[in-house]
Order: structure tokens, then C-alpha cells, then sequence
């Protein structure tokens, strides 16, 4: 594989490394028996180019398969999507101008009327969903919030983000780059345009004025977790329960499964359907939270070319409830078809819904009445990627076989991405093992030993308690896994700071109960808004490169003459530093310092930690032939001294 064409022109360095990574993923495909060839691309320019190269291949590769070992390939390229996440200035700034005027050409454009009675439909449907007490009845409502540090209207995350931007009544702050003083916006309908790299795709994502983003994250977080208690709402990650309840949903009429996907779902969004869910939504909230997210809907402009441009269809992703009304215009959607074509209630029909992805059974009546209830509030289901299958079941690219019962393995490639070096060192490991745990056991022995991955352990230094027990032994006989352990830290020199609380490991709690652990909450809610007012309304550059002082390597024998072993098992409690001071310094007594003998009483943040030491490898001295011999007993022979 070479970096440049034969027109002379060199290939940027991340298309190189993603080459790399898919040469090592598709060399892992051919040895499961999922493909006959790995992918090798030798003339390479740019992203656009390798990411074309491999949908062609991919393709070519999928149009052989059927069944399982379909799904099982389809599933694996679908893991490696996020190699292609890492930054590249030299691609990314034109694809994310040309996603821009993409996102701008359906945005500025006229938007569509829904009918009226489908509006009233809506709301109602919404009102019954919702009612009038998710707010009050939030348990999360008055809490001491931190602002987070990603990009708002004001700041954009390099210089500190939502933050550093002061209140709109406080002092504003000097910048050095022209603009005269920073501070919030008393605009509610104001947004700035910016894109976002995932899984290959430059998504444009609107961003809010800090105002806005301090007084909805409650709104947003209520709205959520009240949606959250609703069987039909798939948060997090999705289990094998959650189909199989799809799957006993029988119908006589049920034909297969329906596992719909929409085309750019916010942006095809009617504004008037989006404006019906949030004028129920804003039925249970107080006069000063109605007013903002109302207005944060209603007439949105955003700075566009040099000028303000007003937003006529959609909803902006980005925007805080932009997700909680997705979910809810979906699971309207499916509701409303399941109504007119079963005559029931939506509770008589199992629907899965996790944003603009859904999972529900039918036959062909459904499924043609589905596409009109969808298409009167905007959504464009894609024909493509949309499945009716009697036998498999898709949501959050997770595929589930319902013959077998069992979700069909996917393997995740995503680590391979020099952005994943960003990452803690234990959620490095498990990435790492999660694949392992899909392969042979021969491919898994020789994953594990492939240059990538030995690179990665040593740039992430992994500790040997993230490593599984099936894989220890094998891991530690290796000279290179030990040196990555036992080696020193390097000394970094990091530019930038960076905003965080620390944490660290200490003693549990000798005796818990419920008055010290009050304590320690209301002392770690004092550290963290007392550090939050140290960083708020000041400009903050966060780290953005990272300088290590290199030690010369040492020889490997001195690795190949230790030996790791495992000290006792230790109980250990996560703390805030700030915190364990001081609880050491005033409440010692409250800390178990000695290790417990028997059972440790559970308690909040408690982890049980093993130390491993290394120790020099003693052979025992050769027996001399001379010095020994032979003798009998009358029972058996044996070695005596001579």
C-alpha cells in the first residue's frame, strides 16, 4: 500500500491510518470465514475516495451472503464505520461546507402544513402520553446543576464553552480574537450552525446560547426520564428482552416484523407538528420555562453567510427536547396507523421506539398505512434501509434472530481509531475483549498479539484487573504485555487545561448508614458548585496536545526474567478528592484503614481492586550428576548425596 496515486498526489495521513485499521478489521472477517479476501485499497487520495472504495466493496461482499452469515458481515461493517470518525484537516473542513449547504437547502426551504385534524391528533395523543405532572413530579427538579463545557452559541468548546459564557447580568469578559465582550444572550431563538463527525458522517448540529442550554437541560432531563418509565422507550443499549417482547406480540394478522428508518428525520420535520408537541409539553411547565422552550422552537434563526436566515421546517439537532419530540412524533406515528388498522389502543400493541428508530409487527395493511401516518408530520422512511422480515428483528443496528433467540453477534471495530486513544485505559480494554469474545478462539490468540493491538496496550497501559481471567494468564506470559505493566509513567507536558473534578480511590466506609452518606453527598454538591463558580465566566482553552518525555527502552530480558503476581483483593470506594481530605483530616474514625476480615458492608461507589507486583523469575540451581548417587532400601531406589 502506498500514499500517493499515480498522478503524484500524497494521501492525507488519515485516510493512510484508516486503511491500516480496515486492512486488520477485514483480515479478521476472512479468518471467521466472512469474507474470501480482506480490503485493500492501494491508490488512495482522501477520505471521500477510500470511504467510496470501501462502500464498494462492502457491497460486493454482502450480495453473496443470505441468512445468518449475512447479518453476522453486515453487522461487522457497520462496526467499522467509526474508524472513519477520526478528524482529518484535510478533508473534513469541504465535506463539512458541502453538509451545510445540504442541511441549509431543506431548512430555509418553505416548509408544509399539516392538516388540522392530524394536529389535534397529535396532541391529544401527546397529552395522554405526558399529562400534566412529569415536571412536578421530577425528582431531579432543583438540584445544583453544572453547565457543561461543549459549544453553545457564544463559545465554542476550544475556549471553555457553555462554562466560561458569564450571566447575562453579570460582568462580560474580554476576547482577543475582535469581539469586543462575551456574554449570554438574552435571545432565545438564536443558533449557530456546526457540524459533528459520526460513524463517517458529517451531521450538522445546531447550537444553543447558554441561557437556553442552563434553564432546558432540567426540562429536557424531566421530559426524558418521564419517558423513560414507558415500556415502548428504549434508553441505552438495547437487550434481548426488548425484542423477545416484540416477538411474543402475536397477531393473526401479523405477517413480519417492521423495522423502520427515516432519511434526515429532523430536518424533513413539518414545524407546526413539531409546535403541537411542544405546546403540550408546555402545559405542565412554569411561566418562565414555558416562554423559553417555546420560543427555542418558534421562529428559530441562525447565523448563515454574514446574516440571520429563519429556519421553516424541521427540528434542530442539537437543540435540547429536539429528541424527546422525535421519539414522540415517532411512537404518534406508529399509534396512529396501529389504530386504524387493528382498531385497538396503543397499549394492546408492543412498538419499540429509541429516536427516529421503530420495531413493531404487521402485515402489508399496516406497514402502507404506517408510511402515510409518518408522512403527514414529515418523516421520509428509506426504503433501503427499512426491513420487513418474518425472521429478524433490527433496532440500533442490533440485530435479533427470532428463530434462534438470540441477538446475532456484532462486532465492533472502533477502537482502531487514533481518536480512541482518548479513552480511559479500562473502557480501551473492554473494547478490545468485547470483539474477542465474538471470535475464535485461534483468531482471538492472534488478534491479541497483532501489532495495532500491542501499540494500543502500550499507549493506554492497561491495568491487569481490566483484563478478563480467560485471557490473564495468556496475556502475561507475553515479554511485551509485561512491559507495558511494569514500565514507568512517562512524564507528559500537556497544553490546554483541563476542567474536571478528581477522583480517586480510598478506604470504604467502616460503618455506613444513611446520615454519612447525606454527609458525603452534601460535601461533594459544596466541592463541585464551589470548583463550578471557580471556572464560570472564564475563558478556558481544554487539552489539545499532548508531549511525552521518552525514556530509552530497556532491554527485554529484563522482562522476560519477571513475573506478575497478584496481591489480596482489596475493597476500595470511589471518592471525590476534595471529599476523602476532608473526611480524613476531621472524621477519621469514619474510614475502615485496616483490611476488612469478613464481608464488606455495600455501600455507594465500592469496587473490589487487586494489586499485582512483579518479581524476579528464581530458577532453581541444575542437579550435578557427581555430587549424587544412586540408592536402595528394599522398598525403592532413590538419589542420596555422595
Amino acid at each position: 500500500m502506498t500514499s500517493t496515486t499515480t498522478k503524484g498526489r500524497r494521501a492525507c495521513a488519515c485516510a493512510v491510518r484508516a486503511v491500516k485499521a480496515l486492512n486488520l478489521a477485514t483480515e479478521i472477517f476472512a479468518k471467521e470465514g466472512l469474507v474470501d479476501s480482506r480490503f485493500d485499497c492501494a491508490l488512495i487520495v482522501d477520505c471521500e475516495g477510500l470511504m467510496g472504495r470501501w462502500k464498494e466493496w462492502c457491497e460486493a461482499k454482502l450480495s453473496r451472503k443470505k441468512g445468518v452469515p449475512y447479518w453476522r458481515l453486515s453487522l461487522a461493517i457497520k462496526g467499522c464505520k467509526t474508524i472513519f470518525d477520526e478528524p482529518c484537516k484535510t478533508c473534513d473542513p469541504r465535506r463539512a461546507d458541502a453538509a451545510r449547504e445540504e442541511w441549509a437547502r431543506r431548512a430555509f426551504a418553505p416548509g408544509f402544513v399539516t392538516r388540522q385534524e392530524v394536529i389535534c391528533d397529535i396532541k391529544s395523543r401527546v397529552r395522554q402520553i405526558m399529562g400534566r405532572k412529569w415536571w412536578s413530579s421530577w425528582e431531579g427538579k432543583g438540584k445544583a446543576r453544572v453547565p457543561d463545557q461543549q459549544g453553545c452559541y457564544e463559545l465554542k468548546r476550544l475556549c471553555g464553552g457553555t462554562l466560561s459564557v458569564p450571566r447575562w447580568y453579570e460582568n462580560p469578559i474580554n476576547a482577543s480574537w475582535g469581539e469586543t465582550t462575551i456574554k449570554e444572550r438574552r435571545e432565545v431563538n438564536l443558533c449557530r450552525v456546526g457540524t459533528a463527525k459520526t460513524k463517517g458522517k458529517l451531521r450538522v448540529v445546531t447550537m444553543q446560547g447558554a441561557r437556553v442550554k442552563r434553564l432546558l437541560r432540567p426540562v429536557h432531563e424531566a421530559a426524558y426520564d418521564w419517558l423513560t418509565q414507558f415500556d415502548w422507550l428504549v434508553r441505552g443499549e438495547v437487550t434481548p428482552d426488548h425484542f423477545l417482547s416484540v416477538v411474543c406480540d402475536e397477531d393473526p394478522d401479523d405477517s413480519f416484523f417492521i423495522s423502520g428508518d427515516f432519511v434526515a428525520s429532523t430536518d424533513n420535520l413539518h414545524l407546526d407538528a413539531v409546535l403541537a408537541v411542544v405546546d403540550v409539553l408546555c402545559e405542565a411547565l412554569p411561566e418562565k420555562e414555558k416562554s423559553v422552550l417555546k420560543a427555542s422552537f418558534d421562529g428559530i434563526k441562525v447565523d448563515w453567510k454574514g446574516g440571520v436566515q429563519v429556519v421553516s421546517r424541521g427540528s434542530m439537532m442539537g437543540n435540547l427536547v429536539s429528541f424527546v419530540v422525535l421519539c414522540l412524533l415517532n411512537k404518534v406515528s406508529v399509534d396512529r396507523a396501529v389504530q386504524d388498522v387493528y382498531n385497538v389502543g396503543p397499549c394492546h400493541r408492543k412498538v419499540l421506539i429509541n429516536g427516529d428508530d421503530c420495531l413493531f409487527r404487521g402485515n402489508d395493511r399496516l406497514y402502507a398505512r404506517w408510511l402515510e401516518t409518518t408522512a403527514d408530520v414529515g418523516f421520509v422512511v428509506n426504503q433501503e434501509k427499512t426491513m420487513k422480515s418474518t425472521r429478524y428483528l433490527e433496532l440500533n443496528s442490533n440485530v435479533f434472530d427470532s428463530k434462534r433467540g438470540r441477538m446475532i453477534d456484532k462486532m465492533v471495530f472502533g477502537f482502531l481509531s487514533t481518536e480512541s486513544w482518548k479513552l480511559p485505559a479500562e473502557s480501551m480494554t473492554s473494547e478490545i475483549f468485547r470483539l474477542v469474545r465474538f471470535l475464535r478462539r485461534d483468531t482471538a490468540r492472534w488478534f491479541l498479539t497483532t501489532l495495532p493491538v500491542r501499540n494500543a496496550f502500550r499507549r493506554v497501559r492497561p491495568p491487569v484487573t481490566s483484563v478478563p481471567r480467560s485471557w490473564r494468564s495468556f496475556l502475561l506470559k507475553k515479554w511485551w504485555f509485561r512491559s507495558c505493566v511494569l514500565v514507568s509513567e512517562p512524564v507528559e507536558t500537556m497544553t490546554g487545561s483541563e476542567r474536571k473534578l478528581d477522583f480517586c480511590y480510598g478506604p470504604p466506609l467502616a460503618e455506613p448508614d444513611d446520615f454519612k452518606e447525606r454527609a458525603i453527598r452534601e460535601l461533594d454538591t459544596v466541592q463541585t458548585v464551589s470548583q463550578a463558580w471557580e471556572w464560570r465566566g472564564k475563558l478556558c482553552c481544554p487539552p489539545h496536545r499532548t508531549k511525552k518525555m521518552r525514556f530509552p527502552k530497556a532491554p527485554k530480558r529484563i522482562y522476560k526474567k519477571m513475573v506478575l503476581r497478584a496481591g489480596p483483593v482489596l475493597p476500595r470506594r470511589l471518592w471525590l478528592m476534595q471529599t476523602l481530605e476532608l473526611v480524613k483530616e476531621f472524621l477519621p474514625h469514619w474510614l475502615a484503614w485496616c483490611p476488612p476480615v469478613g464481608t464488606v458492608v455495600d455501600q455507594h461507589g465500592l469496587v473490589m481492586t487487586r494489586e499485582w507486583r512483579a518479581y524476579p523469575h528464581h530458577h532453581q540451581k541444575p542437579v550435578l550428576v557427581g555430587e549424587w548417587v544412586p540408592y536402595y532400601d528394599g522398598f525403592a531406589i532413590g538419589l542420596r548425596p555422595n
